[in-house]
């Protein structure tokens, strides 16, 4: 027991007598008292108390919460009740075996995380919590006599593959709450099974469902034509498309208003959208692409022919009103091709050989930021229009013209 974190370690434990402590009905195999006590597993432990007859507590945390995290198995058997708390019960990464006469864990809140639980002889109750249930990634099996997983508030299922059976009642009941399953997690027991009008609990046609199967099922990702440094953006990596460990993920995308979000953003891989040729950022669809831009951005693929190519789309960028967002992108033939293109905030760099910026229709710069533009023949190219409404523009090329602008009335 390591006092300064409330922490007891069980390694491959066998204890099989216990403590009744006073003012208790019933002794426990393990009991605190005040304290929110930490247990940590590491390979199986057995706790039971012989001499009872099963009239005692395998874990009992009095006044206090109870966090039971690691090992392989927590094996607590012959009880009457395998884990009781006057607080929150939550298992991380655990696993939990129990066999019960009244109740297998008993708290004031109950969550598990990442593990497996089988609690089995339950007369009462599996799971039952005064407040919310929550299960995620949790596998397993619980049975009970009476109502196998009993909440007082909510119960939310996220993944996994959890069964819950009851002999004489209902599977699953979240009494004063609703039950939730989160995206990709189904009723697969009883077949047909589906939550009822109020969410309360699970229903087999128009009886309540006495034994409930929680399972996830492949759910593909819904994929946006939107690339960044090498990967496609989907709903499933949307809010974090470049795997950043920072609280602000660098490049972020909203599909609902078709907005990537940079936020000191340094992107060096890219897209191979044709063979030998390759962008930073890629966009294939059409319409309209909103590229927002905070803090100090980078794009530079070494070999990419574009930084940033979007060939049927018009390419908007913003940022913060004040102007301080920054964006610096490099191409082997352009920084920035777009079909048309618009700036309206902050400071941009782009540079290639062929051309800084270029459009097949218009470009049109009004931030009161500063635009500069480098290329080998042109610095800012547009098919059309280039129009300049505010700011300072920077546009040199070794050839044709710092700016060119051909309307295609006029060939």
């Amino acid at each position: 027991f390591d006092p300064d974190t409330n922490t007891l370690y069980l390694t491959d434990a066998h204890i099989y007598t216990g403590y009744q402590a006073s003012g208790e009905d019933k002794p426990a195999v393990i009991y605190a008292e005040g304290m929110n006590l930490n247990i940590g597993v590491t390979g199986t432990s057995y706790l039971r108390y012989d001499s009872l007859d099963g009239n005692s507590y395998g874990i009992r945390v009095n006044s206090g919460n109870l966090t039971v995290e690691g090992g392989e198995e927590l094996n607590i058997a012959h009880a009457m009740y395998g884990i009781r708390t006057t607080g929150s019960v939550t298992v991380k990464d655990a696993g939990l075996m129990l066999e019960t006469y009244h109740y297998g864990i008993y708290g004031n809140g109950i969550s598990a995380e990442n593990s497996s639980i089988v609690i089995s002889d339950g007369t009462y109750s599996a799971v039952f919590s005064n407040g919310g249930i929550s299960l995620k990634n949790v596998t397993g099996s619980v049975n009970s006599t009476d109502t196998a997983v009993y909440a007082n508030n909510n119960i939310s299922i996220d993944g996994g593959s959890f069964w819950a059976t009851s002999t004489t009642g209902q599977a699953v009941l979240a009494d004063y709450g609703e039950i939730s399953l989160a995206p990709g997690t189904v009723i697969t027991q009883p077949e047909g099974g589906a939550l009822s009008a109020d969410e309360r609990t699970v229903m087999d046609g128009n009886t309540v469902a006495s034994e409930v199967k929680f399972e996830t099922i492949s759910v593909s990702a819904t994929e946006y034509p939107l690339w960044v440094g090498g990967e496609q953006v989907t709903s499933a990596n949307k809010d974090n498309i470049l795997g950043d460990s920072n609280e602000i993920h660098s490049a972020v995308y909203d599909p609902g208003l078709n907005t990537l979000t940079l936020t000191n953003a340094n992107i060096s891989a890219g897209y191979a959208y044709e063979t030998d040729k390759s962008a930073g950022i890629y966009y294939s669809g059409v319409g309209n692409l909103n590229i927002e831009r905070y803090g100090t951005n980078t794009i530079n693929v070494s070999g990419a022919t574009a930084g940033i190519y979007a060939p049927s789309a018009y390419v908007q960028m913003g940022g913060n009103p004040d102007n301080s967002g920054t964006l610096t992108v490099n191409g082997t033939d352009y920084g920035i091709k777009t079909k048309s293109f618009n700036i309206n905030a902050g400071t941009l760099t782009a540079s290639g050989a062929e051309a800084g910026i270029w459009a097949d229709e218009y470009v049109m710069l009004d931030t009161e930021g500063t635009v500069t533009a480098s290329g080998g023949n042109y610095g800012i190219y547009s098919a059309s229009n280039v129009n300049i409404y505010n700011g300072t523009v920077i546009a040199d090329a070794a050839e044709n013209g710092g700016i060119a602008a051909l309307r295609a009335s006029q060939g």
